[in-house]
């Protein structure tokens, strides 16, 4: 009897211990979310979480993504990234972007700022409540570029070893700062090669496969988004991202048309610094 009530104790005093252990961990990952500026909301393969002060981990689904640090996919990899004022961007295979700074809060729309730093791959964003608010305070630079965003939908490819950035606009508008500045509006397009000035062109001149295969952005506050913005065709677009540029640009067109009232003309407006093409 002895012996059964001793073991009886051993087993409740590791049921209480893993218990506790539990909850310590639970905590942790409430705190980790309170904290958190981002969260990986979707991953594919082999995605790392690098920070200056630390070695690089490989990222989970709902891990935490912080001002400072870079996300970096692998080859046949990708990762979908929520921010907490909305905004959501999708990184394509070999790439790697920095956040740079990141703040928003609420109570303080006129403070907030976001800038991400794209050094290499390709990316599809959707800004949320920065943008909206503060329009100017949303920007990701490039090593030839800088771009500033005003609440849009918008891909960035940088070619590393051609020093290429090639940029597509499937909503809203994005200023491209480099030698020049180019702005680029729906169903539009800019290039910009070294120190060169950027130029302006439609997206359906860019080369399929260009913004690679970036992963779907299924959710349902983007779909809205896009619905109430552009119609049921840029909705649609949203769940194909970058897998045909051809396919975006007549997507972007139908958006522009529904923007216009069903209006003709087909591929937007395309605005640079010597006027619209």
């Amino acid at each position: 009897m002895t012996k059964t009530k001793t073991k009886t104790l051993t087993v409740k005093t590791l049921q209480v211990q893993v218990s506790a252990l539990a909850l310590l961990m639970v905590l942790a990952l409430a705190s980790n979310w309170a904290s958190a500026q981002g969260v990986i909301h979707d991953l594919k393969g082999d995605v790392r979480i690098i920070s200056t002060s630390k070695p690089a981990v490989r990222a989970v689904k709902n891990m935490a993504v912080e001002r400072g640090q870079m996300v970096a996919t692998a080859a046949d990899s990708s990762a979908v990234i929520r921010f907490i004022d909305g905004s959501v961007v999708a990184l394509d295979q070999n790439t790697s972007m920095e956040v740079t700074e990141y703040s928003y809060d609420p109570q303080q729309p006129a403070a907030a700022k976001a800038l991400f730093s794209l050094a290499r791959g390709a990316i599809r964003a959707l800004t949320g409540a920065i943008s909206q608010k503060n329009p100017d305070s949303f920007r990701v630079a490039t090593p030839v570029a800088t771009i500033g965003v005003r609440g849009t939908d918008f891909m960035l490819a940088f070619n590393l070893a051609s020093n290429t950035l090639t940029t597509g606009v499937i909503n809203g508008t994005i200023a491209v700062t480099g030698a020049n500045t180019v702005v680029v509006t729906v169903g539009g397009a800019s290039l910009t090669v070294g120190v060169a000035p950027s130029i302006v062109t439609a997206l359906a001149s860019i080369p399929v496969g260009t913004f690679g295969l970036l992963p779907p952005l299924q959710l349902n506050a983007i779909a809205a988004v896009l619905n109430a913005a552009s119609g049921q065709a840029a909705a649609a677009a949203a769940g194909g991202l970058g897998v045909n540029a051809a396919a975006l640009a007549a997507a972007a067109a139908a958006a522009a048309a529904a923007a216009a009232g069903g209006g003709g003309g087909g591929s937007g407006t395309v605005t640079g610094t010597t006027g619209t093409r």
